[in-house]
């Protein structure tokens, strides 16, 4: 039993980041304590402070691992996929419409309850934006036009996630075809 502990008390930093998240999309960001994800993950508060210097600087390595899976992932996958224009937005929008919304959520409640969290929400949906008007200009609309249209797909996605109404497969499928009516 004590090799087992030893084991747990070296959990890399990914692990607690990889956790974190989790912790993050189940239990909000209230929950993103040295203590209480120790006490979840079985092993002492010495193996958090081996990793991170202090609590902000735990948030921080949280919040870009946030963007890192969300945004960065997302956008290099359907970089390096050999699509148009058009086929990168659809799935895009696919992704996002029928994807787990909760880490997102708990992401945005964060930043709306703590200012220093704010400014990671706003890079993320500058981010996004840019990404949704690149795919537009791409497909041929002109910047000002592409700009206004990324808003509106991008403002969907963002409204349809904090809708606390579930909808049907089939409402989702109506949902992303006229998101991706705004593109024609």
């Amino acid at each position: 039993m004590a090799k087992v502990k030893a084991q747990k008390d070296r959990l890399s930093k990914e692990e607690w980041l990889e956790h974190s998240l989790h912790t993050l999309a189940s239990q909000g960001f209230t929950a993103l304590k040295a203590d209480k994800l120790a006490k979840s993950l079985g092993v002492s508060r010495g193996s958090f402070y081996w990793h991170f210097k202090d609590l902000k600087d735990f948030h921080t390595q949280v919040l870009e691992s946030l963007k890192a899976l969300m945004v960065d992932a997302t956008i290099a996958a359907l970089e390096g996929a050999d699509l148009s224009p058009e086929a990168k937005l659809e799935q895009l929008i696919t992704l996002a419409v029928s994807g787990d919304p909760s880490l997102s959520l708990a992401a945005r409640a964060w930043g709306f309850n703590v200012p220093d969290v704010q400014p990671y929400v706003e890079e993320v949906d500058k981010v996004c934006l840019a990404y949704v008007v690149s795919l537009l200009e791409a497909m041929g609309f002109e910047k000002e036009v592409a700009k206004v249209k990324g808003r509106i797909i991008y403002a969907g996605y963002v409204g349809h996630t904090m809708l606390a109404v579930p909808i049907t497969k089939k409402q989702e499928r109506l949902l992303i075809d006229d998101l991706l009516k705004v593109a024609k």
